[in-house]
């Protein structure tokens, strides 16, 4: 009968020992009228952004295109807010081949190059380079920028007029993601 009790007894100790959290720094109270125990609260919370109000650029219709006409251009303004002082941007061209952001005809087969470039505002417009971190760049401090209305940063795209030229007729499109990260 004495074994029997210490079979029960040890798994009853594991157990009381695990439960005893030896990592925690939480505290049992004790047997009483009144019993206090405390335990710490934690929260990790990261940091933050949000780019907003982006629209589609729809950058035209053209049956030819010739010397002369220049290079084809649309741009759109966003809104980027962050929890910290700083983010980057980073663009990436879903028809990319290396660094080159390209627009892909309706079969695969036939690809402009485009540039795109970004404007926080101070510290003026840049080229962005497909896949690769901007520096840093000044958000907003409210989530939608201040209003409705309201942007503080501008992506713009740019087809040259050479490579207007040189594309082969066709219905040319990418998708273009811009990825925020606070700094």
């Amino acid at each position: 009968m004495h074994t029997n009790s210490l079979k029960l007894l040890a798994p009853v100790a594991v157990a009381g020992l695990l439960a005893s959290g030896l990592a925690s720094a939480a505290s049992d109270g004790t047997l009483g009228l009144t019993s206090t125990g405390t335990l710490d609260i934690t929260v990790t919370k990261g940091d933050m952004a949000l780019i907003t109000k982006l629209d589609d650029i729809a950058l035209g219709t053209f049956s030819t295109w010739g010397v002369g006409d220049g290079n084809l251009t649309g741009n759109d303004d966003v809104c980027v807010f962050a929890t910290t002082a700083n983010y980057i941007v980073t663009a990436e061209s879903a028809n990319s081949s290396g660094t080159d952001f390209r627009l892909s005809d309706s079969g695969g087969t036939n690809f402009i190059t485009y540039t795109v470039t970004w404007d926080d505002g101070p510290g003026g417009a840049f080229a962005l380079s497909e896949g690769t971190a901007s520096g840093p760049q000044v958000p907003h401090t409210e989530q939608d920028c201040g209003g409705a209305l309201s942007t503080n940063a501008t992506v713009a795209v740019s087809i040259s007029e050479a490579n207007m030229i040189a594309a082969a007729s066709g219905i040319y499109s990418d998708t273009l993601t811009l990825l925020i990260a606070p700094q």
